[in-house]
């Protein structure tokens, strides 16, 4: 029979968007190298949250974990023998295996009324026990947690070293295949340069907003995505100021299909001045995203005319099916319905839905090479002066700020 303590580690739904170093992640770490330090199995349930993070940190520390799966067996066939709890049918089976299976419970974030506020308290009111407070600054539910403390769990604060980046404990060939995905690792600090903001008068460029990465970047692993947030990778950061700090360093505007039709990848421009920008930004509910971020690179119209950049067509369904399939390619509706619009949309557009005309989209079909961009040719733009730092360390054209430099640099 096991002796060894089964210990799962539990938290909350968390964001699409991951944030390096966010505190549920350094308590993840310290969860980790507990359970190897302790000797105990660690028991990872089926689609949990943050299970595909568990399940790579115990690959990295070659702990003993094991797998619980949803629908293979009954809950009772996956089970050691141990105190029974009442756990309510409504939760997922995903969470009331796991909160029935595991001796004990490393709790990271937990949100006030969830699935694992309820389980947890069930598991302590039936008197199991087992329960343990990961205690790292600024984790979410204070509240939920004074609560649970007062019927018998217990607070656990690790110390800074057992919070750290998992990087040194990697094995050689993980950390030398991260080296080799970091040809630029070593670059020398550079001197903030900021220049003026430009006018809309006589713009002649077209400018590329970058926006929030969530799960791996293009071309990028899960395995690598999974490394790079638990070793304090230098791409960790899939920020939408991440995301251009990475064009910085690649030279390159990776396309994507999600705005072309059929699948067809592209890269996309808007031909309004860069002063114009933040009357366009707004929250898309239907795309779960932000238009329009204070982020990105503005690029002189004629240098990306050479490279084949066109302006889009906008148009109708019966447009669509006039154009021929190159063409196509360029095609955008210029308006269409307000999927769940919000409050701000509906400010912005009219009964009959999106105007999407008011972009002025320009598109580059497949990627494209920065490589060869004079510096004369190109502009970065970032929110603040922090901002503007860190990706003067690795960009080759000059830097504004956006909207309002001025007020950056003195407030800084």
């Amino acid at each position: 029979m096991e002796t060894r303590l089964s210990t799962a580690i539990v938290m909350s739904r968390r964001p699409r968007l991951v944030v390096p170093n966010a505190p549920w992640l350094l308590g993840l770490r310290a969860c980790l190298r507990r359970i190897r330090d302790r000797g105990e199995r660690l028991l990872i349930g089926d689609a949990t949250a943050g299970c595909e993070f568990v399940r790579r940190g115990a690959q990295l520390l070659n702990l003993d974990h094991t797998q619980l799966r949803r629908g293979e067996h009954s809950v009772a066939d996956q089970l050691e023998p141990s105190h029974s709890i009442n756990v309510s049918v409504e939760i997922p089976e995903r969470d009331r295996l796991l909160a029935i299976a595991a001796g004990e419970l490393l709790v990271l974030e937990v949100r006030s009324n969830g699935h694992w506020h309820r389980l947890l308290s069930d598991r302590l009111k039936a008197g199991r026990g087992g329960v343990t407070l990961v205690d790292v600054p600024a984790l979410e539910g204070e509240v939920v947690r004074r609560e649970l403390l007062s019927l018998g769990a217990v607070r656990w604060a690790p110390g800074h070293s057992e919070t750290e980046s998992l990087w040194d404990e990697r094995n050689d060939v993980i950390a030398s295949h991260h080296k080799r995905a970091s040809p630029n690792a070593d670059l020398s600090p550079a001197i903030v340069e900021l220049v003026p903001f430009p006018s809309a008068d006589g713009w002649v460029s077209l400018s590329h907003t970058t926006r929030g990465c969530p799960g791996p970047w293009p071309e990028q692993s899960h395995e690598d995505y999974f490394d790079s947030l638990l070793c304090s990778h230098r791409d960790a950061d899939h920020s939408a100021l991440g995301t251009l700090e990475r064009i910085l360093r690649q030279r390159r505007l990776i396309a994507s299909t999600r705005t072309a039709r059929g699948g067809v990848r592209v890269v996309s421009f808007t031909a309004s001045p860069l002063s114009q920008l933040p009357e366009l930004r707004r929250f898309r509910r239907h795309r779960g995203r932000w238009d329009f971020e204070p982020y990105g690179l503005c690029i002189h119209q004629s240098w990306l005319k050479e490279r084949g950049v066109r302006p889009v067509v906008y148009g109708n369904e019966a447009n669509w099916r006039d154009l021929n399939e190159h063409d196509q390619s360029y095609f955008q509706l210029a308006h269409s319905l307000a999927v769940g619009a919000n409050e701000t949309d509906a400010e912005h557009e009219s009964a009959a839905g999106i105007d999407w005309t008011v972009e002025r989209e320009w598109r580059h079909i497949g990627h494209l090479d920065l490589r060869e961009l004079p510096r004369e040719s190109g502009l970065v733009f970032v929110r603040n002066y922090a901002a503007a730092k860190r990706v003067s360390i690795v960009s080759p054209w000059p830097v504004t700020l956006w909207p309002d430099p001025m007020v950056e640099v003195i407030g800084y």
